[in-house]
């Protein structure tokens, strides 16, 4: 409906495809990273004029958008004139059934099937690349339809969408009515039909889609999700009952409304260890934890799924909340050491923020940054290395430094964990911070170390004041700007803005930007 919506509106998206589609908390479905969308009152004369960089002799050549998505005409103008400025609504509409096609299979497209090219197929190249995605696109590959027993549309739909001539493939109007029309005969009763209540009008701009995301969550209710390895809960009612959580609430009551979201990608290692979880206790304060896993997921995992409430309930015992991080360190590697994987651990960073305070409770290389809106940072972490903590570790006799790592093994000096994990000099004690939030500060950063391997500080300021000023959309943009850097590490990033009339896309600072932001 939001791609008829932005047609209809004279809208061409141009970069269609479902990272770009954002299911917001208050359930609504939003498209998002509209950046290369264009005005069809636009000539493609006065739309490629736009400079992408080299010599006027030679400019260079950039293929905008994700080849997996893009229609075979855009490829082929791109390829012929270096330029894919010449989309149209039919390109959209292509885009849009790939799409669909990924979300039912819940695979990326092409990344399950072989090359079609096979005679040029090596034992070392045997996936797709870019430049063979888009060859094989241009000679009619599409990727491959989902199961019947989970699928949402039916092939000739997709196949309609899909189809390699742009003039014989539907409007988005009457695609999104072809979906339409299948939903309720698939689902001809309960939540599917109640949702569409606008079924006999068809689509239009004045659509709610407060009434049509439910009716795809209903169609979408029989297919299995795979995990991301993240959690996100809520306290659950036998650990803390809804009397402490009043109570909770009017403890930590401060002035600072809280936003925050998390965004988390895999790496080539192609298993995460990262986990983030963030807890409400009221409308302005909060719990929030990014762990870096390392030996296993067990210790990162069980320190965001217990840290949370153990604290909740020391600070309703205690008088502050620093004095509950106190008692907290004395008693958690006891619980670490009743861990089945004793081989697990975890670099942590712990934020709660209670009564305008930002408490942190850190072990590790995850790290925390502090944004103001006059553009100052602070970056609150020290990095517990064997470098940075040299002169305790050598003070102990029991201590074994081999090529820069504790025991030849050990690049951190503090990590959560236990068992077989305690190596002399690998301390799972924390330091612990109290930070007064001052009016001026605006949002706080938590990160594992694969963000900021990747991204300065400065950077990450860049991006959240001028480019993702958007509490919904700033961890993700971080993520994906980590990714376009070359991030090998596993990368979780968590995102805390403070106040709504603080958001810099109201507020901006001036921010001197040095040259090789300015490219972004």
């Amino acid at each position: 409906h939001g791609v008829c919506v932005a047609h209809s509106n004279g809208v061409i998206i141009r970069d269609l495809k479902p990272a770009n589609a954002i299911v917001c908390d208050d359930g609504i479905c939003r498209l998002s990273d509209l950046e290369l969308a264009v005005d069809m009152k636009n000539t493609v004369e006065n739309v490629s004029k736009k400079n992408l960089g080299g010599p006027a002799s030679k400019p260079r050549r950039v293929l905008e958008g994700t080849p997996e998505y893009l229609a075979p005409e855009v490829l082929a103008a791109f390829y012929q004139c270096g330029s894919n400025y010449t989309s149209t609504l039919a390109a959209d509409v292509y885009s849009l059934a790939i799409s669909i096609n990924h979300i039912a299979t819940r695979k990326s497209p092409y990344a399950d099937i072989e090359r079609m090219d096979q005679a040029l197929q090596t034992v070392i190249e045997t996936k797709y690349t870019p430049r063979a995605v888009c060859a094989d696109v241009l000679r009619g590959r599409r990727p491959k339809f989902c199961e019947a027993s989970s699928l949402v549309v039916s092939h000739q739909i997709l196949e309609s969408g899909w189809k390699q001539d742009p003039d014989e493939r539907p409007t988005s109007t009457t695609f999104f009515e072809s979906l339409r029309k299948h939903a309720l005969s698939t689902w001809p009763s309960g939540p599917c039909r109640d949702a569409y209540r606008f079924h006999n009008s068809g689509p239009s701009p004045e659509l709610r889609l407060n009434e049509f995301v439910p009716t795809m969550i209903a169609v979408f209710q029989n297919i299995p999700l795979v995990s991301n390895k993240l959690i996100k809960n809520n306290f659950e009612k036998e650990r803390l009952n809804d009397e402490d959580l009043e109570r909770l609430a009017a403890k930590s009551a401060g002035s600072r409304q809280l936003v925050a979201q998390f965004e988390a990608h895999v790496s080539k290692r192609e298993f995460m260890e990262d986990f983030a979880t963030i807890q409400h206790w009221s409308n302005n304060s909060l719990c929030a934890i990014v762990a870096d896993g390392h030996g296993g997921e067990t210790c990162a995992k069980e320190a965001c799924i217990q840290l949370p409430t153990i604290l909740a309930r020391l600070y309703l015992k205690e008088k502050s909340l620093k004095q509950a991080f106190v008692q907290f360190q004395s008693s958690w590697q006891a619980s670490l050491n009743t861990l089945n994987d004793d081989t697990s651990g975890a670099a942590i960073v712990c934020a709660v923020i209670a009564n305008d305070t930002l408490h942190l409770l850190h072990a590790g290389d995850c790290r925390a940054v502090l944004f103001s809106i006059d553009g100052t940072t602070r970056d609150l972490c020290r990095p517990h290395s064997v470098q940075a903590e040299i002169q305790r570790l050598e003070a102990d006799p029991d201590v074994v430094i081999s090529n820069g790592r504790l025991a030849g093994r050990y690049a951190l000096a503090r990590a959560l964990g236990g068992g077989k994990l305690r190596t002399p000099g690998l301390l799972a004690e924390p330091e612990i911070i109290s930070v007064p939030l001052q009016q001026n500060d605006v949002c706080l950063v938590l990160a594992s170390d694969g963000l900021f391997d990747s991204l300065t500080i400065p950077r990450i300021q860049y991006l959240l004041h001028q480019i993702v000023p958007v509490p919904d959309l700033a961890a993700k943009g971080l993520v994906a700007d980590a990714i376009d850097q070359g991030a090998t590490d596993n990368i979780t990033a968590l995102v805390i803005y403070f106040d709504d009339d603080q958001y810099p896309s109201r507020r901006r600072p001036p921010m001197p930007l040095s040259s090789s932001l300015d490219t972004y």
